[in-house]
């Protein structure tokens, strides 16, 4: 999809077998922007008004992210090949899901929305969630799940407005390293 003007969806669905390239405006709906391809595919989103709603990668080959950081209002899923953030910013309004490669570079991966749940195998370079109100953070703990922060892990409530960490899952306990 090449994109210089205006391209608007509701609540379907795109599945991509080839690269995402937008210099317009693109308004998500409700949707779900697949890629799927097991050969090299390039996104470029076009900049923060350009949001997803859903975005998944189920495909066996590689997305690389170029030009402009992500914004994700919803979730994100990353359940093949592998997803290369390529060092620009994620910003993710509910779910993460990653059980294949995630490529961070020096990106920061924000977690900007509420009651949001990290499953998966994921490391991150810079992970935050800050919130100006309570809410609640779930890692998973599934048998295998794991987190990795490599650079800063900024996790942040307000006065009187707690975040509050749960894990969910078959383990005693998340593993967030």
């Amino acid at each position: 999809v090449t994109n210089s003007g205006t391209l608007a969806t509701s609540a379907g669905s795109i599945a991509l077998s080839g690269s995402w390239i937008s210099s317009g405006v693109f308004t998500s709906g409700t949707g779900t922007v697949t890629f799927n391809s097991s050969g090299a595919q390039t996104l470029n989103t076009g900049g923060l008004a350009n949001a997803f709603y859903n975005l998944t990668h189920s495909g066996a080959g590689t997305v690389t992210a170029s030009t402009n950081l992500i914004d994700i209002n919803n979730s994100f899923t990353n359940s093949a090949g592998t997803f290369n953030a390529n060092g620009l910013n994620m910003t993710v309004g509910k779910d993460w899901s990653n059980s294949a490669t995630f490529t961070p570079g020096t990106n920061t991966v924000t977690l900007d929305g509420s009651s949001q749940t990290v499953t998966g195998i994921t490391s991150f370079y810079n992970l935050t969630k800050i919130t100006a109100a309570t809410d609640t953070l779930t890692l998973s703990a599934a048998p295998g799940d794991q987190q990795t922060v490599t650079h800063f892990l900024t996790l942040k409530g307000a006065l009187a407005n707690i975040l509050t960490l749960v894990k969910a899952g078959a383990n005693a306990q998340a593993v967030l390293k």
